[in-house]
């Protein structure tokens, strides 16, 4: 919004459903405000009649809602239609944004890692190996606790950018359908916006857990060929290289909000500090 504060007052007057009195109201005050803006002959100093405080600023106001409100008013796809206006800042900005995947995909790559060499710094595989039922059922068991622990991860991230979007722009209508979010009016997708959050979740999950096993399988097939003993070292140093490179230049972008930066360093320095241990 132009003016965050006099914009919010507007808009808590008309979000919701959408009724002919909202919308003359917002028609009548654009079409008293546009012929002076457009003159130019508006004062420019601070009068508390106004929502901003400022005549320019309320004409901005006006004009944004009344083209939302036209945009919203007169969409018609395949039989659709909007009868509820909200601010959809909050989905547009979660739903598109993908750098907490990325640092999902990283952490439980990382713990799949980890779990590939816990059992080889004392040599353990080498007990292990003697019994095929044995090295089979070790292997299940690690690959059940890295699908959970990527699950975990993809739970963690997305109820943390729930968490951020929510308290900074707000997440209103759950319970509308997904084409009334802007970046979705033409979505083939006809269920709710809680629906699709579930199923973005879940998809969300899955792309982790399928980097995670990826990086399993390799680091098992590679471990398999490689001593151990040289192995561990290298590791332990690829992998602190490789999160901390991986934090510093991701979280450089962010710009959500400082609670998430300071989640995403919490895990990776335990991270870093964890994998000496296993």
């Amino acid at each position: 919004p132009t003016d965050i504060n006099g914009y919010s007052d507007v808009y808590q007057e008309i979000k919701g459903e959408i009724t002919n009195e909202k919308v003359q109201y917002v028609i009548k005050k654009y079409k008293m405000l546009k012929p002076v803006f457009d003159e130019g002959t508006y004062s420019t100093q601070y009068d508390s009649r106004y929502y901003s405080g400022y005549f320019a600023g309320d004409y901005n106001i006006f004009e944004e809602l009344y083209q939302k409100l036209k945009r919203d008013t007169t969409y018609d796809y395949k039989s659709r239609s909007i009868s509820c206006f909200y601010d959809w800042y909050g989905w547009d900005g979660l739903f598109s944004y993908d750098y907490s995947t990325l640092f999902g995909v990283i952490i439980a790559i990382a713990i799949c890692i980890f779990a590939v060499f816990k059992d080889k710094t004392g040599e353990m595989e080498k007990l292990i190996r003697t019994t095929h039922i044995g090295w089979k059922k070790v292997i299940r068991i690690k690959l059940i606790a890295c699908i959970l622990a990527s699950y975990f991860c993809a739970i963690l991230f997305s109820v943390m950018d729930i968490t951020c979007f929510g308290l900074r722009y707000g997440l209103e209508g759950w319970n509308l359908p997904l084409y009334y979010v802007d970046e979705f009016r033409y979505t083939w997708f006809n269920g709710t916006v809680l629906e699709y959050l579930i199923l973005w979740m879940m998809l969300r999950g899955l792309g982790i857990i399928i980097f995670a096993m990826v990086a399993f399988i390799v680091g098992e097939i590679i471990v398999l060929n490689i001593r151990p003993t040289r192995m561990i070292p290298q590791t332990n140093r690829f992998l602190n290289v490789f999160l901390i490179s991986s934090y510093n230049n991701i979280l450089a972008t962010l710009s959500v909000c400082v609670v998430e930066k300071h989640i995403f360093q919490i895990c990776i320095h335990r991270l870093c500090i964890f994998h000496f241990f296993l």
